[in-house]
Parts: structure tokens; C-alpha cells; sequence
């Protein structure tokens, strides 16, 4: 008669390598890549020590976020996380269509680690290495004169669904 701890050891491993089997099935594995935006900050031009958060809302007829009217020269900060859920992330983009606003990486120390060599951040265009499924991402946005300033951040994995795109919209005055 086998002994009692030696069963449950075996039904337990056998659950475990069923459930985490499960968990990786192709019906799974093909989830549309996403943003998930924490908050976006605020610096005034004319005074740099103050910081608020800006909103935003999204325009149904255009698809756009809009954000609110900021000062020319103002920084906004965006914290976002990009998520690939059960895929893996392969890049990230931001176009400024209109060449209205200045775009850059915040924080370059955590994009170093995850980013392929070489990598020019100047670019807005990265391509990550191998095994991530969310990588957070830092951007400042600074409008360089008056009107609107579109942009697009694109995430992108190796799901089918990918990649995910928004639009943004930042007026300047």
C-alpha cells in the first residue's frame, strides 16, 4: 500500500503541471496588447516646482483622447504600463503627426534593460527583447507652439490582434 504523503504528492504535481499546462493553451495565448495609463502630470513652464495632473476624455466622433489646453513649454509626464497580458511585447512607437509637440523617454535606465542593442530613444521607435508581457514606459510631451498637437502611441506583441493604437490630442495656447 502506497503511503499517504507519497499520493498526495503525486495528485498535487499532476494538478499543477495540468493547470499551468491549461494556463498556456493556444485559445489563450491571443490577447489585443493595451495601455494602461496611471496618471499624467502636470509641470508648468512658468513655474517648474508646481505639479498637477491634466484630464483627458476620449472623442467619440475623432477616436481621440483630448487632453486639456496646457501652456506651450508646459511638460506633461505620462506613466503608463504597457501590457501584453498572456503575450509577449515586441515594440512601442509614438508618432507626433503633426510635429507640434516634443516627445521623449523620461526614464531610460528601465527601457535599457528591456530594449534590444542598439537602441536610439530619439527615435520614439523600440523594439524589446524576448519574454516580456508589461514593461512601464515614461514620456514627456512638451508643446513647441500654439493649436493641436496629435500624436500616436502604438504598443505591439506577438498576438494576432496586434498591434493597438491611440490617438491624443494635446492643445497648446
Amino acid at each position: 500500500m502506497p503511503h499517504p504523503m507519497k499520493k498526495f504528492i503525486s495528485i498535487s504535481v499532476f494538478m499543477s503541471l495540468f493547470l499551468f499546462g491549461a494556463c498556456t493553451s493556444s485559445y489563450e495565448a491571443d490577447y489585443k496588447p493595451s495601455f494602461a495609463f496611471s496618471y499624467v502630470e502636470h509641470r508648468h513652464f512658468d513655474d517648474t516646482k508646481t505639479m498637477d495632473t491634466v484630464s483627458f476624455y476620449l472623442d467619440e466622433a475623432s477616436g481621440r483622447y483630448v487632453f486639456d489646453t496646457v501652456a506651450c513649454y508646459d511638460t506633461l509626464t505620462f506613466y503608463t504600463l504597457l501590457v501584453g497580458y498572456a503575450n509577449i511585447l515586441t515594440g512601442f512607437t509614438v508618432n507626433d503627426t503633426t510635429n507640434g509637440v516634443y516627445i521623449s523617454f523620461a526614464d531610460t535606465n528601465v527601457l535599457h534593460a528591456v530594449t534590444m542593442k542598439p537602441t536610439d530613444f530619439k527615435a520614439l521607435n523600440l523594439a524589446f527583447k524576448y519574454g516580456y508581457t508589461s514593461i512601464p514606459v515614461e514620456l514627456q510631451c512638451v508643446p513647441r507652439k500654439a493649436g493641436d498637437a496629435d500624436f500616436r502611441f502604438e504598443v505591439r506583441s506577438d498576438s494576432k490582434y496586434s498591434p493597438t493604437s491611440i490617438l491624443m490630442r494635446l492643445p497648446a495656447r
